[in-house]
């Protein structure tokens, strides 16, 4: 019988049947030197087994990824790419490998955090989200950096969490981020969550993505508002999207994300992580998808901006390094915060007792 995932992939190596209660997918490509990170953070939350698509690295990825015990590795057949294909690589895949299983997708620059943690498992996490008939997590994305200019941005031995340990503070400013209502025709494609949240550092250096006073008056606390909206909310969020102006050339960054899932055949994203295509039950509460976007300083941003894979034609990354000031920017401003302990993102992370 033919895998759903060869039509795109060839398998590499690694095990493809395994009695884990967790499987944790990432897609790759040059990206060794954040590696050693992503196994400390993912595998201190227990037993899983990573499954991989190494998309034609060149630099020692394949050679760690080969080590690992607990990796199973797969490759894009000749002519599958990633901008082209990275929904079906995600879904197939978890079709033939998670049907009924707790699944982590993230990007290997994302630290998943949530309440509690660490001391609250991701086994006990999930056994409340079971427990209420929960079946995805929805997270959202908080850019990290350092109090550095963007040419040291370099991911070294310490921990990412350790390197950049800087972010964009809600707490002091309200309108840090905010969130709009995804388009009609997308959300009857992609149901879930039907919002999608914006801000950060990228946004807020290189963004091209701005709204008038009441629509941000609208959006405010953004992380303190329901990531998937009630029907009764949606016509407020439609006014609100239709006061926002875009402006510039490329669209809002999509900080939203649905990083834990527990999958069933069939269902898919919208191509990253970020939406899926069925109406599942979303947990009451949130996660933290903390991300370090620039580890390899403007030579990493000038090479993904020239490869051209992510969303967009990677447009936000030809913004980014066509900054006349890029080098010598210091990402930090007045409502910059330095993240030391997990609990002060506790407002952010929703009411589990909902």
């Amino acid at each position: 019988m033919t895998a759903p995932w060869q039509e795109y992939l060839n398998h590499v190596s690694g095990p493809l049947s395994f009695d884990k209660r967790i499987l944790c997918l990432f897609l790759i490509h040059n990206e060794a030197h954040l590696l050693p990170d992503l196994f400390a953070h993912y595998r201190a939350m227990g037993d899983m087994q990573f499954v991989v698509v190494d998309d034609r690295s060149t630099d020692e990825t394949p050679d760690i990824l080969a080590r690992e015990p607990d990796v199973t590795v797969f490759a894009p057949q000749e002519g599958s790419t990633y901008a082209k294909d990275k929904r079906a690589w995600r879904g197939t895949l978890l079709d033939g490998l998670s049907e009924g299983r707790w699944c982590l997708s993230i990007d290997v620059d994302e630290r998943l955090v949530w309440r509690g943690y660490p001391q609250r498992s991701l086994a006990t996490l999930i056994d409340d989200m079971d427990r209420k008939g929960a079946q995805a997590l929805i997270a959202s994305m908080l850019d990290m950096y350092a109090d550095r200019p963007i040419a040291e941005h370099m991911a070294g031995p310490r921990p990412l969490g350790e390197s950049f340990d800087h972010y964009d503070d809600p707490r002091k400013d309200p309108f840090a981020y905010s969130s709009a209502l995804m388009p009609r025709r997308f959300r009857e494609k992609f149901p879930l969550p039907n919002t999608m949240l914006m801000g950060g550092m990228r946004e807020r250096l290189f963004g091209s993505y701005t709204a008038g006073p009441l629509a941000r008056w609208l959006q405010r606390d953004a992380l303190k508002q329901p990531r998937h909206l009630p029907p009764i909310c949606l016509p407020l969020a439609a006014l609100a999207k239709k006061l926002s102006t875009p402006h510039g050339a490329t669209p809002p960054m999509n900080q939203t994300k649905v990083p834990l899932v527990k999958w069933r055949t069939g269902l898919r994203y919208n191509g990253g992580a970020h939406h899926l295509s069925l109406p599942l039950r979303p947990a009451s509460e949130y996660g933290i998808l903390l991300h370090y976007p620039i580890t390899r300083g403007v030579e990493g941003i000038n090479y993904t901006a020239t490869r051209g894979q992510h969303a967009h034609g990677s447009a936000h990354y030809h913004t980014m390094g066509t900054s006349a000031s890029l080098s010598a920017l210091n990402p930090v401003y007045n409502d910059t915060s330095r993240l030391t302990d997990f609990s002060a993102l506790a407002p952010f992370f929703g009411d589990p007792n909902q």
